[in-house]
């Protein structure tokens, strides 16, 4: 894989970060989630729109602010402290290919891994840490989130034609990072190689009326592709995708650091690419597409 220097969320107050926990757990969940919301609800002003960011990268609300399927389950009174252990999993994942339990090493260790990984400034770096070990001491570490299992290959076929519309949608994603590298828009390039992979994923999701939906999440209600884009932000995506099992191994830690690249592009970030650091991104989200297609010709060998 190529070198990507990636983010991991943080905000200027971590000690703000159980005001807001307690937020999503007691209030009637908003259409949008912003920050003058949060800042009503107590949290310091000028803190909100920092907060929104580190919520967004945990998965619980998407691009456009709407709460997701993880804020609504983190209101049940069941099992929200391990869903807040594995959406730690995701949005911090070098730490936790670092260390076997990272809810247990030192800050100044952490801090460490933090800065090799991101290239944080010194102060981020040290709010990356406080906000990880803020939301770890509410979070449940002592066994994964228990999935709906995973479907039998029988009951999922993607089809030739989806696997050449996704194939499509991946290329018209990936030439579009190219177009933007070649004209020095190397933040945009990230955003549209991204694209073009949850253009590929979300093709496999719909195929044969959303049947993978259906088998791994049998309470939604989907009827077209955008409404299944719009309820499955990154790291939703993610998590549908490792409970199909079409994501093991070292791309399923991988994933998660190319999703906050891209997230870094698309959000007001310190981060500026080179175009080889850009041109790298684009290799290795074709890599990821490539063995999510192998991993799909596998499991649910295609119908005609």
């Amino acid at each position: 894989m190529g070198g990507v220097m990636t983010g991991m969320p943080h905000t200027t107050e971590p000690s703000s970060i159980p005001l807001v926990l307690r937020t999503i757990r007691a209030a009637s969940a908003p259409d949008r989630v912003s920050g003058q919301h949060l800042e009503s609800n107590g949290l310091a002003t000028g803190e909100g729109p920092h907060m929104v960011g580190l919520l967004r990268a945990m998965g619980f609300v998407d691009a456009a602010g709407t709460p997701t399927t993880l804020w609504h389950q983190y209101q049940e009174t069941d099992g929200s402290a391990r869903l807040l252990a594995e959406a730690l999993r995701t949005a911090y994942a070098p730490l936790f290919e670092a260390f076997d339990s990272p809810e247990k090493v030192p800050p100044r260790t952490l801090g460490k891994v933090v800065r090799d990984v991101t290239g944080y400034s010194q102060r981020h770096v040290a709010q990356t840490v406080d906000s990880f070990q803020v939301l770890c001491d509410r979070a449940d570490f002592s066994r994964r989130r228990v999935a709906d299992p995973t479907p039998p290959a029988a009951e999922i076929r993607f089809t030739i034609r989806s696997r050449i519309t996704g194939l499509s949608r991946l290329a018209e994603g990936l030439q579009e990072a190219r177009t933007c590298i070649d004209h020095g828009l190397h933040r945009p390039a990230y955003v549209s190689a991204w694209n073009g992979y949850v253009a590929l994923a979300v093709t496999f999701l719909a195929a044969e009326d959303f049947a993978a939906v259906r088998a791994i999440r049998p309470s939604w209600t989907v009827t077209s592709i955008e409404d299944l884009s719009i309820r499955t932000p990154g790291a939703e995506l993610l998590r549908m995708l490792a409970d199909l099992d079409l994501t093991t191994g070292d791309i399923a830690d991988v994933l998660p650091l190319l999703l906050q690249s891209r997230n870094d592009c698309a959000y007001p970030t310190s981060f500026r690419p080179t175009a080889a650091e850009a041109d790298d991104y684009v290799v290795d989200v074709h890599q990821a597409a490539m063995l999510l297609v192998d991993r799909a010709s596998h499991l649910f060998p295609p119908t005609g």
